[in-house]
């Protein structure tokens, strides 16, 4: 087939050959059914979506593996709070919000991202627009409040921001826990194979995290308005910890 053939691994016994692929969902996997064949090994990193093991079970190959999230930041990686701050001149004091919520080229997400970052910054919130590497952002914000920044991974930066509104996409959500991120949640239904809003909604009971299923602009403008306060960012921080804790036994 034409993803083995331009990988050239096609017959190449001698060489073990691994896939490392994320599921998502059945029903939209558009993976020819008889690529798995030709690979020794399926590594599926592990996500908040249980893992559909019917599915799995139908895959020609020698060996599947279940890891734990694969991520690409961890808190070793993390930088020093005002390693971004000096760098795009954001007041050591400052109230910092990272707003990640998709590139734009899945739905138009421009309207929702304005009204997030109006809301944070009315209420005095600093705001870091996290830049699509592969799809820049053709919007231009006139708020000295705003900052449009092309990093990766972003979340190396975590420790100079005091709270999120991201996406629903694999890296977000679990690096969002793993680094103990205070974030709303607002997941894009429009991606496909991957299920963004099931994995939200395996964090809407943790405490840790705001999350919206739906356009509503009067819960999101609720949720800001919860997230920006501090005794209420506090207790979700706490929450994120214990759910942690429990999930992935550590401390």
């Amino acid at each position: 087939i034409k993803l083995i053939d331009e990988l050239k691994i096609k017959n190449k016994k001698q060489t073990r050959k691994v896939w490392v692929r994320r599921l998502g969902r059945p029903n939209s996997d558009s993976i020819p059914k008889d690529a798995i064949q030709h690979f020794d090994r399926i590594v599926i990193p592990g996500d908040y979506l249980e893992p559909d093991l019917d599915f799995i079970s139908n895959w020609k190959t020698e060996e599947v593996n279940i890891t734990p999230p694969l991520i690409s930041i961890s808190r070793d990686d993390l930088l020093p709070r005002g390693e971004l701050r000096s760098r795009v001149g954001i007041s050591p004091n400052s109230k910092v919000a990272l707003v990640s919520i998709g590139a734009g080229s899945i739905n138009d997400i421009e309207d929702l991202r304005r009204f997030v970052v109006k809301g944070l910054t009315q209420r005095g919130i600093t705001v870091v627009i996290a830049e699509s590497m592969l799809n820049p952002l053709e919007e231009k914000f006139d708020n000295p409040l705003v900052r449009v920044v092309n990093e990766y991974p972003i979340m190396r930066y975590r420790n100079c921001f005091d709270l999120a509104v991201l996406a629903g996409g694999y890296n977000s959500i679990h690096e969002a826990v793993l680094l103990r991120l205070p974030s709303i949640i607002i997941p894009n239904p429009s991606t496909g194979t991957d299920d963004q809003l099931g994995r939200a909604r395996y964090l809407a009971d943790s405490g840790g995290f705001f999350v919206l299923e739906e356009d509503d602009i009067e819960m999101l403008d609720l949720a800001i308005e919860r997230i920006c306060d501090d005794s209420v960012r506090s207790k979700m921080l706490d929450s994120i910890v214990d759910f942690e804790t429990r999930l992935f036994n550590v401390t």
